[in-house]
């Protein structure tokens, strides 16, 4: 039968053949196809004869139903026959492609991450030197009251209003 057959392909029929039965989420752990990948290879190659889908009931998951694809004898004879050559290599490449644009992602997705939280420490260091600047002026002023006090000569008893300064917040 001439069939024509990528990298992709191979990939997903390659799984199927080491593996036997697999369900959509399986093949695309196993060959690092998109679901869209995995599910136009089940309609070509179903069609074809090669695998068998079935649609079973999973528990446990977001979803109530998934599709199993099973290689049928068909399909084992003509990879033997000679569908496609040695596939390991280029499911390797497949594989290894997908997981290198996976990483990618990931690593921008971390990269942005990272400007998020340099900017927010940013801001948060900018808002520590606002407050320092307050204290500072505070100090200032505490200080400027206590030596007017000191140079007026006054006898205050600084405790004595420290108490009556709490006892009216409250």
């Amino acid at each position: 039968m001439s069939l024509p057959i990528n990298d992709k392909d191979e990939a997903y029929l390659t799984a199927l053949k080491e593996n036997g039965t697999l369900s959509t989420s399986e093949i695309r752990k196993a060959t690092a196809l998109s679901g869209d990948d995995v599910r136009n290879r089940h309609k070509k190659f179903s069609k074809a004869g090669f695998v068998e889908l079935d649609k079973r009931e999973v528990e446990g998951k977001h979803y109530s139903h998934e599709t199993f694809a099973t290689l049928t004898d068909h399909g084992r004879t003509e990879i033997v026959r000679g569908l496609f050559g040695d596939s390991t290599e280029q499911v390797k490449k497949v594989t290894e492609d997908a997981r290198m644009n996976e990483l990618e992602e990931q690593v921008q997705q971390l990269q942005n991450q990272v400007n998020k939280l340099q900017n927010e420490q940013n801001n948060i260091l900018s808002r520590i030197e606002s407050i320092k600047e307050w204290m500072e002026a505070c100090e200032v002023s505490v200080k400027a009251v206590r030596w007017a006090v000191e140079d007026s000569d006054l006898s205050w008893d600084i405790d004595a209003y420290k108490k009556r300064i709490r006892e009216n917040s409250d």
